[in-house]
């Protein structure tokens, strides 16, 4: 992806976020402007902007920006497409990656809904929005129940993952959503 170096640089900032984050209170400011050095020296010309107040991380290049959010005030951009999402959803993560002016998302959020009722909430929800179902699994195992589901739109593919087993939070839900070309 040209000078953003995405791919690479999605490691470096994740693993430095944590470690700024687990920082965070003891020379707060200055372990932000290290990382952002750090990543930005590695990313062939990238801003990079960290805020461990908010738990996010910014990169934008000549090519694309990306953004990175974790945490308990997780915040989900307005355009980021309506989708089935139960109503007790927290978001815990959001990346979104913006490359040709089309933004890509990635989503993670917890939820007390059933596995059961979640799949049937995002099969039914996504034909309702007009998107065709792919595929779509339900899976049993000793760690817990999941699904994951692949629809898609003239413009949009989203992919869906259930997990059971985000602790006393309940269900992690993990929500892709990408332009079609």
């Amino acid at each position: 992806m040209g000078s953003l170096g995405i791919g690479r640089g999605v490691m470096i900032v994740v693993a430095l976020v944590a470690m700024v984050l687990a920082g965070a209170g003891c020379g707060e400011k200055i372990a932000e402007k290290a990382a952002e050095k750090v990543i930005e020296a590695g990313s062939d010309g990238a801003k990079v902007d960290i805020d461990t107040d908010s738990g996010s991380v910014s990169v934008s290049g000549d090519d694309g920006s990306s953004s990175y959010q974790f945490g308990e005030d997780v915040t989900i951009p307005d355009d980021f497409p309506d989708l089935p999402l139960p109503d007790d959803a927290t978001a815990t993560g959001m990346i979104v990656v913006e490359s040709d002016g089309a933004p890509s998302f990635t989503a993670t959020f917890t939820t007390k809904m059933s596995m059961k009722d979640l799949y049937e909430r995002f099969v039914e929800g996504l034909e309702d929005g007009g998107y065709t179902i792919e595929q779509k699994m339900q899976f049993e195992g000793d760690q817990g129940d999941g699904f994951n589901i692949l629809a898609s739109s003239d413009d949009t593919q989203v992919t869906v993952f259930g997990g059971a087993g985000a602790g006393e939070d309940g269900n992690s839900l993990t929500v892709g959503v990408t332009p079609r070309e």
